[in-house]
């Protein structure tokens, strides 16, 4: 075992100054409650006396520790819904002030009360806290459906903070669902030139651009997906739909018969999309047999469909 170094020196009235090995640190407060700074940051721990027991947090990271049986265990809580580049940030600056606020709170109260002040308000009217605000209201005002207001939130975050990528993909399904096209469209390239790798976005800018009519384009970024992603149904409806529409029912069909579509038992509306292109492309190629097939396969389960 490593042998190790900490020294507390107190230095006034519930005041001490902690040195360790891995820096140096204050801390102000009594036996019960104490907060202060350290390398790690800002931080605030609450004791049991005489039991041993602690309960530490540190301010702002979503960091808490305890003397349980699960000391070695820290559990993240609170960031996880927001962007990383929205998340609370602890600065020096801030912990310092923190921990001078409570020093001064010591000393004489209304000085560590406007100090604290101060410190709240420098805290809280940041452009990153603001855009934090901001996005949380958007993603309320999506649970509510309430979609205007939420891309209103979203623009203002952008705003505030210009580069935060989940912000643009939200705002491209909003405005997709809005049917602002344009602006979906901008907002999906946006956010693939920051997260070339979701494939999931990729993949509905595709469709949105079919549904526009770009085909070619459509098609680009569909053949651009990795293998195993183009090889499931939703793609190779994407896929086959497209080359109907230019008139190549050969392709649509290739594409279409590397599918399960001999093997596919149940009957839902992605796979009744599937074997309807299927049937399509027959019919355009003259196997009347094999597409009728695949329609009454269609209309056993749906007299309606299309």
């Amino acid at each position: 075992m490593g042998w190790r170094f900490r020294r507390s020196i107190k230095i006034g009235k519930g005041t001490r100054i902690n040195i360790s090995k891995s820096g140096v640190g204050m801390s102000v407060g009594g036996k019960v409650l104490r907060a202060g700074v350290g390398p790690r940051g800002a931080y605030r721990t609450l004791r049991v006396p005489g039991t041993g027991l602690y309960h530490m947090e540190y301010l702002g990271t979503g960091k808490q520790k305890g003397s349980t049986k699960q000391d070695n265990n820290e559990v993240i809580v609170g960031t996880t819904s927001l962007p990383p580049e929205l998340a609370p940030k602890v600065r020096a600056m801030g912990c310092l002030t923190v921990v001078l606020s409570l020093f001064l709170l010591f000393v004489w109260w209304p000085a560590g009360l406007l100090a604290f002040g101060i410190s709240i308000y420098l805290r809280t009217n940041t452009p990153s806290a603001r855009a934090r605000q901001c996005f949380l209201k958007a993603q309320k005002a999506e649970e509510k459906g309430q979609i205007e207001e939420a891309i209103a939130e979203y623009q203002q975050v952008l705003t505030l903070v210009p580069n935060v990528p989940l912000v643009f993909r939200n705002l491209a399904y909003l405005y997709w669902e809005q049917g602002l096209a344009s602006e979906a469209r901008e907002a999906f390239e946006t956010y693939l030139g920051f997260q070339p790798e979701d494939y999931s976005a990729q993949y509905s800018l595709a469709e949105l651009l079919r549904q526009q009519g770009d085909l070619d384009a459509a098609l680009e970024l569909l053949n651009e997906l990795p293998s195993d992603i183009r090889s499931q149904v939703p793609v190779l409806n994407s896929q086959a739909s497209i080359y109907l529409k230019q008139g190549r029912p050969e392709l649509a069909l290739a594409v279409l018969e590397t599918g399960p579509w001999r093997r596919q038992k149940t009957m839902d509306e992605v796979t009744m999309e599937y074997r309807y292109l299927m049937a399509q492309a027959l019919l355009a190629l003259g196997k009347n047999k094999r597409a009728w097939t695949q329609l009454r396969r269609i209309f056993t389960q749906d007299h309606n469909y299309k």
